[in-house]
């Protein structure tokens, strides 16, 4: 390996130790620890430059695509890596998926983790994506284990009730049938250097708004979907009636079903707790939004432009501040406020999942998903 790369690798650990304690410990990530290995990566990788033009030699980065091995420049994919990167952040942070500092915290470690690690998966100008596509991973699988821990009669009993609703089992079957076929074809068409983030967004945004509006879906284009089961049925006749689609198909609903019943039946009620307005702390995350009329507050799923009053308290995943609580302690002092507690969840500390994922990416040399996908296939 190359020095920059050694001089890289223990300020990934640092940071990861640093920010995983503060985050755990306090609910913070401080900026200023940010910052600091943020400029320490710059200064590694401008005087690994300076050193290449000294010494006249020009560093690559060498993919290989199927037998092919294509170059790429170093310092070109670093710079786009960290833009993108930032962009990506930033995006995740006002769409409030991810905190302010969780969208930094993450830029800064796909900025640092070199690109060199990335031997089985990479993605052109963007490699840092598969940091979180493995931190996403990773939290799935830390929720699972939760909701199982804290909800399993809950849980045994939802996916008991799914198994003996033909309907809904049915449904869930006919998405999954097109969605396995949508990605399929794309998989046939693309490489791993062709991925790109658009791509893997796209992807996530169909299955989840799939599983949110199905059967909204379901009912508007029935006679749609009638159609495009029966054009796969007849365009892979074969494979779908051989006994290896059956069985991969098979795994895929048992998963799906499992996930579903997981972590959008019963997770709300193994991670969200009704508390009280006397008793709200700073941090707690309130996922509605609460309008304010003439005559009330109330809480609303989402608002709409054309509703009645106005956004009195917007959801938001950094939690509730002082400010916000002192409002609505006020609001239900002058019995303006409706309701008397809120469904709020504690913020869950993010560092350390990046931290384990950014380490799981340079020892895997890659994504997660490269043993998960070929299910799909």
């Amino acid at each position: 390996m190359d020095l920059y790369v050694w001089l890289l690798l223990p300020a990934i650990i640092l940071l990861g130790i640093i920010t995983s304690y503060t985050d755990i410990k306090f609910g913070k990530i401080k900026n200023k620890w940010i910052l600091i290995f943020l400029v320490y990566g710059i200064f590694v990788y401008l005087s690994y430059y300076i050193y290449t033009q000294i010494t006249g030699t020009t560093p690559v980065i060498d993919v290989v695509i199927g037998e092919e091995i294509r170059e790429y420049s170093l310092f070109i994919q670093i710079i786009s890596n960290f833009l993108v990167s930032l962009a990506f952040g930033f995006t995740i942070w006002i769409f409030n998926i991810w905190s302010a500092a969780d969208a930094k915290l993450f830029t800064v470690f796909s900025f640092l983790v070199p690109l060199s690690f990335y031997t089985t998966d990479f993605i052109r100008y963007f490699p840092g994506l598969i940091i979180a596509i493995n931190a996403i991973v990773i939290i799935i699988f830390f929720l699972v284990i939760e909701v199982l821990r804290k909800n399993y009669t809950c849980f045994k009993n939802s996916l008991k009730e799914t198994f003996t609703n033909p309907k809904e089992l049915i449904d869930d079957i006919q998405m999954l049938f097109l969605i396995h076929w949508i990605v399929s074809f794309i998989f046939t068409y693309i490489d791993r250097e062709q991925l790109t983030i658009f791509f893997v967004v796209g992807i996530i945004l169909l299955i989840r708004y799939s599983i949110q509006h199905l059967g909204k879906i379901l009912k508007n284009l029935r006679f749609i979907i009638i159609i495009a089961i029966i054009s796969r049925l007849l365009i892979e006749y074969e494979y779908i009636f051989s006994f290896d689609f059956l069985i991969v198909f098979s795994t895929l609903v048992f998963i799906f079903v499992i996930l579903k019943n997981l972590l959008l039946k019963i997770a709300d009620s193994a991670f969200h707790k009704r508390i009280h307005i006397n008793k709200l702390k700073p941090g707690m995350i309130w996922e509605k939004y609460l309008i304010e009329t003439s005559k009330e507050i109330k809480p609303w799923e989402q608002y709409k432009k054309n509703m009645e009053g106005k956004v009195f308290l917007e959801p938001s995943i950094e939690g509730l501040t002082d400010k916000d609580i002192k409002k609505i302690k006020k609001a239900y002092k002058n019995k303006k406020l409706t309701i008397d507690c809120l469904d709020v969840s504690s913020k869950t500390p993010f560092a350390h999942f990046l931290f384990a994922a950014s380490l799981l990416t340079m020892l895997l040399g890659g994504s997660l998903l490269t043993y998960i996908l070929p299910i799909l296939n």
